[in-house]
């Protein structure tokens, strides 16, 4: 049976963008269940965008919170589908995404679907497609340990998860304030959850915001030790992965 699906946007301030992430959700109403919103209070004209909107959107929470991941937590806490995806107010949903993650979800055994993302750059232009890896790559073992990297084997825009896996393993870690996500996937592969990827891209991620900050590679260090990475380990990969986030923005300015 095609399951139930609830959608999450936590938004401050995105008036800017936030009409293009209701537009790819409207686009797929007849698999949409339930939509949400939870709005720290922004003061930009969120509010006005998401009353103008108010046959989308079925519940709108306007309070304040503890960050991004705390919104979150709200979010799913007050969803009632079966399945739950989570699209920021700057990232939107490709064509025809929400069918076939009902169809993906039709085999009960599925706990977790995902995909590649096709990515935006700060102005909204087309900059890529990021790869995500497969099901058999989704380890945090690696010949050498664990491996730093697959706490981030896709990116959390194509994430779809059934709402009893947060019943099982709780919401977002709020001590993480810009990576909780990843921490979440990482919970995800130690329980040894049944995920499948999905061939084609199911969302669009835009650069910037949080992801932007290199604050994350930090808070990615403390993530990947509390998974058993080996701090040397985790450090090297902090100073790597920083190095070349430089490296990109260098040759993106020249």
């Amino acid at each position: 049976m095609t399951p139930t699906i609830t959608m999450l946007t936590p938004v401050f301030n995105g008036a800017a963008t936030i009409a293009q992430t209701f537009q790819s959700l409207r686009e797929q109403a007849p698999h949409l269940t339930e939509y949400i919103v939870i709005d720290a209070m922004s003061s930009d004209g969120t509010q006005a965008l998401v009353q103008a909107n108010a046959d989308l959107v079925t519940q709108y929470i306007r309070e304040p919170d503890r960050g991004l991941y705390d919104a979150m937590n709200k979010g799913i806490a007050h969803a009632h589908g079966e399945v739950v995806g989570i699209i920021n107010a700057d990232d939107r949903l490709c064509d025809g995404a929400l069918a076939r993650v009902a169809q993906a979800f039709a085999d009960p055994g599925v706990s977790y679907v995902y995909s590649d993302v096709l990515t935006l750059d700060e102005q909204g232009r087309p900059y890529g497609q990021a790869r995500a890896k497969e099901p058999q790559e989704l380890t945090l073992r690696s010949p050498f340990g664990l491996d730093w990297r697959t706490l981030i084997p896709f990116c959390h825009a194509s994430l779809f998860v059934r709402k009893s896996v947060y019943d099982q393993l709780g919401g977002f870690d709020l001590s993480f304030r810009l990576a909780a996500d990843h921490d979440f996937i990482a919970r995800m592969i130690q329980a040894r959850l049944k995920g499948v990827k999905l061939e084609a891209p199911l969302a669009y991620f835009q650069y910037g915001g949080l992801s932007a900050s290199s604050r994350v590679f930090h808070e990615k260090k403390r993530i990947s030790i509390k998974h058993g990475v080996h701090p040397w380990m985790a450090e090297f990969n902090r100073i790597r992965f920083t190095l070349g986030q430089v490296k990109a923005r260098l040759m993106k300015k020249y």
